[in-house]
């Protein structure tokens, strides 16, 4: 509520997940790529939490695979694979559509 009335949320570790999925399911784009942002940057502190993260569209794993590095990828610890494979995937096609 604090984005809608024009101020900027605090992005937590705890929260990231959920702000991103409510902000893109309504439809508020700033708010999403400030989520993105903020989780390609904490990916592997929000990979450890006990949190489903199958709700995610494939449209935001896929805009969330175009910002996280290949290397960065690679050295991410996902016991559950809650999501490693899922952006794995997603960065192939990138790059597949690209070349």
């Amino acid at each position: 509520m604090k984005y809608v009335h024009g101020l900027k949320p605090e992005m937590e570790i705890k929260t990231a997940i959920s702000i991103l999925i409510s902000s893109d399911f309504l439809q508020m784009a700033g708010l999403v790529e400030e989520s993105l942002s903020y989780v390609s940057e904490n990916l592997q502190e929000i990979l450890q939490l006990p949190i489903d993260m199958n709700c995610m569209s494939s449209s935001l794993v896929k805009r969330l695979a175009g910002k996280v590095e290949i290397e960065v990828l690679d050295t991410l610890k996902d016991k559950k694979d809650k999501l490693k494979s899922k952006i794995f995937m997603k960065k192939l096609e990138i790059l597949f559509q690209d070349n």
